[in-house]
């Protein structure tokens, strides 16, 4: 329910400012290059490949808010020899803010830099054979802050390649991704 809440919030905020005449919407698919680092409670350190879907409103030229799907794949590990991975993956949605950083000179209006501040809410699944006796359980999910920078090149004038790399904010571990994708402007 608090996710749908603040899901409306947003879209109902990002709706109202569209009105505006400089304001831009995008949306964006990427492939997600996730390493993670785990702690006790999730004993794994690995790196996969994920999927984000993102939507975004640029209110000004300065200011955008966006939300977004996560799903990271999933992470593996052998814990001690045993021959059985420990499996952790996490899937959710994030709302961040995002700020565009001017360029210095005006002469190249083809590129965007970014930097991304917002909450995550994902979903943890966790399979270990020490764990949870070797089947999958949902634990429940994680929320914490996530940050970010990246960029945005125009290769049309309504497509754009854009990159960026986040951290996550999940318990003691280091979740941090590289995402590569395209992104639509309408």
């Amino acid at each position: 329910m608090k996710r749908l809440a603040i899901a409306a919030v947003l879209f109902l905020a990002a709706f109202a400012a569209s009105a505006t005449e400089d304001g831009q919407w995008r949306a964006t698919v990427a492939a997600a290059f996730s390493d993670f680092e785990g702690d006790s409670t999730f004993p794994v350190d690995d790196s996969t490949i994920g999927l984000q879907i993102m939507a975004q409103y640029q209110f000004n030229s300065w200011l955008g808010a966006e939300a977004g799907y996560h799903n990271t794949g999933t992470f593996e590990t052998d814990i001690g020899g045993s021959g059985s991975d420990t499996e952790v993956s996490f899937s959710g949605l994030s709302f961040s803010a995002i700020g565009y950083i001017p360029l210095p000179s005006a002469a190249d209006e083809n590129i965007d830099f970014f930097v991304r501040l917002g909450y995550f809410d994902f979903d943890v699944d966790l399979t270990s054979p020490t764990l949870t006796g070797g089947t999958q359980a949902s634990i429940g999910h994680d929320t914490g802050l996530v940050a970010g920078i990246g960029g945005s090149i125009k290769i049309s004038e309504d497509f754009s390649i854009r990159t960026e790399y986040d951290f996550y904010d999940i318990d003691d571990s280091d979740l941090w991704t590289v995402t590569l994708g395209m992104e639509y402007r309408f």
